[in-house]
């Protein structure tokens, strides 16, 4: 008998933090799973992880996980598979591949992601489209993290800050609820709280962080833009900005200020609920303590048509005050002197330029597709040497891509590869993408449990966990210039095989071997950090963690290669609150608002029929996205899906509905049924339901696939491009509006 030891890991049970933890294993089998003592703040208030890890371990053993290739010999959704060995199942899709490309070109064959669960299940998948010659690399940033992180580069350069710093930071602007969706960042936030600094909470759902704030705005939903355009009315008139900074790092500054005249705090008030002066003291208490921060994430993603407009606009708050690269230490990725970074592993100069005209609303969507990528990313080459990686930063648009597969303009789609990606109950009109999906030629999916997508899939391969595979964060690294890494606790069982795996299994197989040397994940790793002149093992056991010196103010700092200031990664080398690349992209230059799609006020015939906004996408703990709901330990822990409405809406209805009752939730597009939760945490007129909903211990064939029908949101949601934001093509999953009567 061996003695119990314990490994450094990373956590991907979510993927907000990848927190750092210790992997108890003996004899092969793992044994608790605890905080790692050398990443503070790990796992805080994560479910997740509570009882010595309890749910990881579920996880991981859990008798229904994927553990052996399969191939369906049935018709799709009629559950009948046969257990094939991981070389005939790559043998046959890459041969289907192959003779989709013969047949219809590169371009037929797209890839989907999932959200954020190995640094390896994206640029692999990168590297085989460009080599493979298709454009149409997919994902959902268009309501996740794509409309922050463009918002971010077209007025900054780069993707955004990290991070506050207790101590330092002495005010922080939150629009979500961290206590659910990032616990660690919650834990900081206490942490900033406790040191004395302001804590604002911009959220039409009170929440943990709204119980810390010493400012909360309940607003309505969708209108967060209206508010930021006041803030900048209050913080230029009332003369709170950085002049200093202002002058000299900034461009268009003055057709800012004169565009925010009519944004007065009242105007502001009329739309967003709140009152004048809530407006202004508020702003005043951004502006006035320095440094701040402003986390503005997710929750503005899904707001359409504004979100990446409202993202701007915080982008040009945290200018306008000064607190660019101030307590937030970060504003650049990772420097690719001492990594082989995501951008150069993606191998996108191999893409022929033919091709990227060929990317689904590419040409419409311009920001977030190649158009935008290329133009943003001339300048980071030469700031940072390098540009924002494609597989989040330059995608196709996937509502788009539906309605192609299905028409077949301007060109066929014939087959899509899911790795970690639960389209179904990930994407908004999920039914749309059911009736694409039975289409195709060939639907791939790489998972790790059973689900809706598997059940239509024509392969299906088993992934490892993050306990079984061992982890650099590059992705991480790049975006925000923090590189951390984690061993495996213990070798994959049965036939889990890693991303990497998959890729490369596919890319040899499809003429691209020699693009691909490493055999081994490991041997990746070490050739990416092989310019610190260390392995990969090296740098888990002697840093684990490196993100360089702490230091602000780095655009101020002389680059050697031209002896002037680095600035910023855009065309005037300042910050762009007048963007010149969205004026040559045929976009608004500045920003603004606009009344949401969905609303009483641009849609009152609509309303008529659908009184109340619907709210989706809360964060709930112990779930994350779809999944966990398999896992008994955290299911016990909320078993039903939930809709919460305030008592005053739910006594109001005919007939009225209590807690704990059913109740259906419709829109033009279809209608589910959740449980009802009373609370006043909501107006009166605003209801806020669960997403992503399924029901694993549900049949899995048709019509059910695992009750993906009942109770998941994404039915009644619209992602119709002609309602989509112009700029990225974000549809509306935060400001909807619905009906709601007792089920």
């Amino acid at each position: 008998m061996s003695e119990e030891r314990a490994i450094s890991c990373r956590c991907h049970l979510c993927g907000s933090s990848h927190c750092g933890v210790s992997v108890y294993e003996k004899d092969g089998q793992i044994t608790k799973v605890l905080p790692d003592p050398l990443w503070p703040g790990s796992a805080a208030y994560c479910a997740r992880l509570n009882n010595q890890g309890k749910a990881a371990i579920e996880y991981h053993y859990h008798p229904d996980r994927l553990n052996f290739p399969m191939k369906r010999i049935g018709e799709r959704g009629e559950g009948k598979w046969e257990i094939i060995s991981w070389d005939q199942a790559l043998d046959e899709v890459a041969a289907k591949l192959l003779e989709i490309r013969d047949k219809y070109g590169a371009e037929a064959v797209g890839g989907i992601t999932g959200t954020a669960h190995y640094p390896d299940y994206t640029w692999p998948k990168t590297r085989f489209l460009n080599l493979f010659g298709s454009p149409n690399n997919l994902g959902n940033e268009q309501i996740c993290h794509g409309p922050q992180t463009k918002a971010y580069e077209t007025t900054l350069g780069w993707a955004g800050q990290l991070y506050m710093v207790p101590g330092l930071t002495k005010c922080i602007v939150l629009n979500s609820n961290q206590r659910e969706s990032a616990p660690p960042t919650f834990a900081g936030v206490e942490a900033i709280k406790a040191g004395g600094a302001k804590v604002i909470s911009i959220n039409p759902r009170f929440s943990d962080v709204s119980r810390l704030s010493d400012e909360y705005l309940m607003l309505r939903p969708g209108t967060d833009g209206a508010l930021y355009l006041a803030w900048l009315n209050v913080i230029i008139n009332e003369e709170l900005y950085d002049k200093e900074f202002v002058e000299k790092w900034v461009v268009g500054f003055e057709e800012l200020k004169e565009f925010v005249q009519a944004w007065t705090p009242e105007k502001a008030a009329e739309i967003t609920w709140l009152t004048a002066d809530k407006i202004r003291e508020s702003a005043r208490i951004y502006a006035t303590n320095k440094p701040a921060r402003i986390i503005a994430m997710q929750s503005y993603d899904g707001q359409a048509p504004n979100g990446f407009r409202t993202l701007r606009a915080v982008a040009m708050l945290e200018a306008i005050t000064g607190n660019v690269d101030e307590s937030c230490f970060i504003l650049g990725p990772y420097s690719n002197d001492k990594l082989v970074d995501d951008y150069e592993m993606e191998l996108n100069e191999l893409l022929p330029e033919s091709q990227k005209k060929k990317q689904v609303g590419g040409d419409r969507f311009k920001v977030l597709g190649y158009v935008g990528w290329d133009m943003l990313g001339e300048y980071q080459k030469k700031r940072f040497n390098t540009k924002m990686y494609a597989y989040w930063s330059n995608q196709g648009h996937a509502p788009m891509v539906w309605r192609q597969i299905l028409t077949e303009k301007p060109y066929p789609i014939k087959a899509l590869t899911l790795t970690g990606c639960g389209a179904l109950t990930k994407f908004s009109n999920p039914k749309l993408i059911y009736e694409a999906f039975k289409k195709l030629d060939l639907l791939v999916v790489a998972d790790f449990f059973p689900n809706a997508n598997t059940s239509l899939a024509d392969y299906v391969f088993p992934m490892s966990d993050w306990m079984e595979r061992m982890c650099l964060e590059t992705s991480i690294a790049h975006l925000m210039g923090l590189l951390s890494g984690g061993l495996n606790a213990v070798e994959p069982m049965y036939e889990r095989r890693s991303d990497y795996d998959f890729w490369r299994g596919l890319a040899v197989r499809c003429g691209q071997e020699e693009h691909w040397p490493q055999k081994t994940l490991e041997e990746v790793y070490d050739y990416r950090l092989s310019r610190q002149g260390m392995t990969f093992r090296q740098f888990v056991d002697e840093k684990l963690m490196d993100s360089g010196e702490l230091e602000f103010h780095k655009y101020e700092q002389i680059n050697p290669k031209t002896g002037e200031q680095f600035g910023f990664a855009t065309p005037s080398g300042k910050v762009e609150f007048k963007s010149s690349l969205l004026e040559k992209m045929g976009y608004d230059s500045l920003t603004h608002y606009e009344e949401p799609n969905f609303s009483p006020i641009s849609t009152p015939d609509y309303a008529k029929k659908y009184p109340y906004i619907l709210i989706t996408g809360a964060r709930v703990q112990p779930f994350y996205h779809s999944e966990h709901r398999q896992i008994p330990s955290l299911r016990k822990m909320r078993p039903d899906p939930i809709v919460e409405m305030n008592p005053i809406l739910a006594q109001s209805l005919e007939p009225p509905i209590a807690d704990g009752d059913w109740a259906y939730i419709e829109t033009h597009l279809g209608r589910i049924k959740m449980k009802a939760k009373l609370t006043t945490a909501l107006n009166p007129n605003v209801v806020s339901a669960d997403h992503n909903w399924w029901f694993p211990e549900k049949d899995a064939n048709e019509p059910s696939l695992y009750g993906v029908w009942e109770s998941n949101i994404n039915v009644c949601l619209d992602d119709d491009p002609d309602i989509c934001g112009p700029e990225l093509g974000q549809y509306t999953n935060k400001n909807a509006m619905c009906n709601i009567y007792k089920a």
